[in-house]
C-alpha cells in the first residue's frame, strides 16, 4: 500500500498539475465520520518558519473541515495528516533552429536553454482508528520568486481539504 501511495506521489510531482488531484480509497459511501484530529508531527527540529507554516497548514485545513460540518477532537474518528515533498526539476529549451526545405536539414544554428527550479506536492491524507487510508488529495506547485510560497500552501492545503466531498 505505501508504494502505491509513493508511486502516486511520483506521479503528481511529474505532472505539474495546478488543480486539485483527490480520489478515494476506500468506498466514498463508507467513509462516515464526525470528528478529525491531526497525527502528532515532530516540530522539535523545524525552524520557526517552518513551525508557523506548519500550524497555518494545519489551520486551514482544520477551517475547511469544520466549515463542512465536522468537529475537532483530540478522541476523533479519523486522523489528517499532511507532508510536502519537494524537488528539483529542470526544463531545456532549443530555441532558433533552423529548418532548410530544400534539402530537408535542420542547421545547427540554435541555443539551448537550461531552467532549474524546485517544485513540491501538498498532500492531506484521511485516515481511520485502524491507520486504513480512506481519503487522498494532492496539488502540485512550483516555487518562484514572484509567489509567496507560504501563502500559496496555506491556500493549497484550503483548496484540497474543500474537495473532500464525503458521504457522495
Amino acid at each position: 500500500m505505501r508504494f502505491f501511495i509513493y508511486a502516486a506521489i511520483a506521479f503528481f510531482l511529474s505532472s505539474c498539475t495546478t488543480k486539485v488531484i483527490s480520489f478515494y480509497v476506500v468506498d466514498e459511501s463508507r467513509i462516515s465520520f464526525d470528528t478529525f484530529s491531526f497525527y502528532a508531527r515532530d516540530i522539535k527540529k523545524l525552524r520557526p518558519q517552518q513551525k508557523l507554516l506548519d500550524s497555518l497548514i494545519e489551520r486551514s485545513i482544520s477551517n475547511e473541515l469544520i466549515n463542512k460540518g465536522y468537529n475537532k477532537s483530540y478522541e476523533s474518528d479519523i486522523y489528517v495528516s499532511y507532508k510536502i515533498t519537494m524537488g528539483t526539476s529542470s526544463t531545456t529549451n532549443i530555441d532558433n533552429q533552423h529548418f532548410n526545405r530544400y534539402n530537408q536539414m535542420y542547421y545547427p544554428n540554435y541555443n539551448v536553454t537550461t531552467t532549474n527550479y524546485k517544485e513540491g506536492v501538498l498532500l492531506i491524507e484521511f485516515w481511520d482508528k485502524h491507520d486504513k487510508l480512506l481519503w487522498q488529495g494532492s496539488k502540485s506547485f512550483k516555487v518562484r520568486k514572484s509567489v509567496n510560497t507560504r501563502d500559496l500552501l496555506i491556500k493549497y492545503a484550503q483548496q484540497i481539504a474543500f474537495s473532500f466531498k464525503p458521504m457522495l
